[in-house]
């Protein structure tokens, strides 16, 4: 004889899923599931996919508060749950022409033509050639800017074309490079024109904890005056370099016995990461033992 228990068995708890779309004008796209509230027994699980409309783009699936990127996706349903579908309208594209520049000089983008979705922010460079300087940008045959860098915001096709000019014969360039270390240099950062034979003033000002170092014309040492002249009759590179404070470091030695040590490069003070080179040289009728403090073999 088989006998069985019959039992109560637990009821399933039931949780409910509900379904949303939210669009921007002259946007839409379909949900599967559609829009609605869906019981589910708790846990189980439901594919969930977007597709936008003809002109419309998905953007974004909100999922009880998390962003899901993914159109097609599976959830698990093990609480109550809204998920909400974001389409918006497809953004225009308009294409950039850049045309070839007046003058020597290079530009940013290149010459070519490039496509970019409608409110798109691009960023225009020129760098004159040595002997030249920027005149100006033109867009779409207008003046728009005679700032090297510029920025254009893409709400219509554009042509743009930049411009450069030749210095005379009696002007002359300073190109004043980013400056090695913390501190704020003048000229500042850049191509400045200067009559021939006219003078430049370099100011070098350390920010705190920094010290000024020297400066280079030329990839050459030519200062190390914080304030300096220099003569333009020449087209002149300049660089400033600064230096931590804290980054330089006294060397100490002491010989213990009858000997010496040789010190290579010898100097007062030494940067950070500097190689220097001790040599023990004994003395008459003693020999070298050991090193010992701060050295490496």
């Amino acid at each position: 004889m088989i006998i069985f228990l019959i039992t109560a068995c637990p009821l399933k708890e039931v949780v409910y899923l509900d379904i949303r779309i939210e669009t921007t004008e002259d946007s839409s796209g379909t949900i599967i599931p559609s829009r609605g509230e869906y019981s589910y027994y708790k846990g189980m699980t439901q594919k969930i996919t977007a597709t936008p409309s003809e002109g419309s783009v998905f953007m974004k699936w909100i999922i009880d508060g998390i962003e899901e990127t993914n159109p097609s996706t599976i959830i698990t349903v093990n609480k109550n749950l809204t998920v909400t579908a974001y389409f918006e309208k497809e953004k225009l594209k308009y294409s950039l022409e850049v045309l070839e520049p007046y003058g020597k000089g290079e530009i940013s983008p290149t010459t070519g033509t490039y496509e970019y979705k409608e409110d798109s922010e691009i960023t225009l460079r020129a760098t004159p050639a040595v002997g030249w300087k920027f005149s100006k940008w033109q867009v779409n045959g207008e003046d728009y800017s005679s700032d090297q860098t510029t920025t254009l915001i893409m709400d219509e096709n554009m042509k743009v074309k930049g411009f450069f000019e030749e210095l005379s014969a009696d002007k002359h360039t300073l190109t004043m490079l980013q400056p090695e270390g913390n501190g704020t240099v003048f000229p500042t950062s850049g191509i400045h024109v200067y009559n021939k034979n006219t003078e430049a003033t370099l100011v070098a000002i350390p920010d705190e904890n920094w010290r000024f170092v020297k400066w280079e014309v030329n990839n050459e040492f030519y200062s190390d005056e914080q304030a300096k002249f220099l003569e333009m009759d020449s087209d002149k590179v300049v660089k400033a370099f600064f230096l931590d404070s804290f980054s330089e470091y006294v060397l100490s030695t002491v010989v213990n016995g009858n000997g010496w040590i040789e010190i290579e490069p010898e100097k007062e003070l030494y940067t950070r990461g500097e190689k220097v080179t001790l040599e023990a040289i004994p003395g008459k009728c003693s020999k070298f033992v050991e090193w010992t403090g701060d050295v490496t073999s």
